[in-house]
């Protein structure tokens, strides 16, 4: 997860992040990793056979962190929304966002 391939590994190893993230989370699922960053971005890696990407689907899965969409697009966009805080479980990722509002 995050190593760009889909090889198994026994030790700990570096991965790779989009350039500008600085992480402050970190969840881990069965299969799946989900990050954090400082400025409230969710980056996910791993399988997605039961959605666990959070893109919608139960496609590829995904060999590098990549950021996602975590609070919706349109009319359910975050403008106004922060991510909180994360969760992941053996084939679910839990995503806390809180409203906020200027006074």
């Amino acid at each position: 997860m995050g190593t760009g391939n889909t090889l198994n590994y026994y030790s700990p190893r570096l991965v790779v992040l989009p350039a500008g993230y600085t992480v402050v989370d970190v969840a881990c699922g069965l299969y799946h990793t989900v990050l954090l960053t400082n400025s409230g971005n969710v980056l996910i890696a791993g399988a997605n056979n039961n959605a666990q990407m959070g893109d919608g689907t139960t496609s590829t899965p995904k060999t590098l962190f990549t950021r996602i969409e975590a609070l919706g697009t349109g009319s359910n966009s975050n403008a106004n929304k922060i991510v909180a805080a994360i969760s992941a479980g053996t084939y679910h990722t839990c995503i806390l966002a809180v409203v906020c509002t200027v006074i």
